[in-house]
């Protein structure tokens, strides 16, 4: 309410969603613009990523990119959640009714409950899911561009979202469904991609090893399911010492 929206009920800064006081309002400040449609979102997708990405120290978190793809979309989940409760603290707290018709209030909830936690859970997932696969492989670009079309679809669909809320829950629910296909385009590839480097490390017909650093049952693959560590070293190293001399002469 300082930045832009003053005697809002609902913290609109957190979640979007300010209906008739953004209408009243008119289009927010460059400032409010640039704090909180490109600098905070880009933070908040980094912090909430830092999450999964602190668990990967548990071997068995850190063999798979669809464990990458799973955390992230329960942390991004998870924080678009906290801001749609933040959004309503006040009427949590105060009891407070904002008033407003059944189409705004439809919109809203559908948005907040719905529609922006997809969103930002898919992000997340992009974004979780390129670090797993550069730890495995340590190509950069697939990571380079992950990181683009994270942060730099949070940074667009916030930027947008804010200079829309002036016309309505209604125009503002429908920008985040365009958000919401792009967006899951972009997981469905990333799905793909995890599930392609997964059959690689772990096998796809399904045979089942022990594991001679854990002695545990795992996919035969590349790495152990439980542990990480490699399942066939001395193979690696035969195929590592054949690849050389072809290497060299290239």
């Amino acid at each position: 309410g300082a930045f832009w929206i003053e005697g809002a009920t609902f913290y609109a800064g957190a979640a979007g969603y300010a209906a008739r006081f953004a209408e009243a309002e008119g289009s927010p400040p460059i400032g409010w613009v640039i704090l909180g449609g490109v600098v905070i979102p880009a933070v908040a997708l980094v912090a909430t990523a830092a999450v999964p990405v602190l668990m990967r120290r548990w071997p068995s978190l850190r063999n798979e990119v669809m464990d990458g793809i799973t955390l992230g979309a329960a942390a991004g989940g998870g924080f678009a959640a906290a801001t749609t409760i933040v959004h309503f603290w006040p009427a949590i707290l105060r009891d407070q009714n904002p008033g407003g018709s059944i189409s705004d209030w439809t919109a809203t909830l559908v948005g907040l409950i719905v529609v922006r936690p997809l969103i930002f859970a898919a992000l997340t997932a992009i974004l979780c899911a390129a670090i797993w696969q550069y730890a495995i492989d340590q190509r950069s670009a697939p990571l380079i561009r992950s990181v683009i079309v994270s942060v730099g679809g949070v940074i667009a669909f916030a930027v947008i979202d804010l200079l829309i809320q002036p016309a309505g829950a209604a125009a503002e629910l429908i920008w985040q469904l365009v958000v919401l296909f792009g967006v899951s385009l972009a997981f469905r590839v990333a799905i793909r991609r995890a599930l392609a480097q997964d059959r690689i490390a772990f096998g796809a017909l399904g045979e089942r090893v022990v594991c001679p650093s854990c002695r545990r049952l795992t996919p035969d693959g590349q790495f152990c399911a439980n542990c990480g560590e490699p399942l066939h070293p001395a193979r690696s190293t035969v195929t590592a010492s054949a690849t050389l001399p072809e290497q060299a002469e290239k």
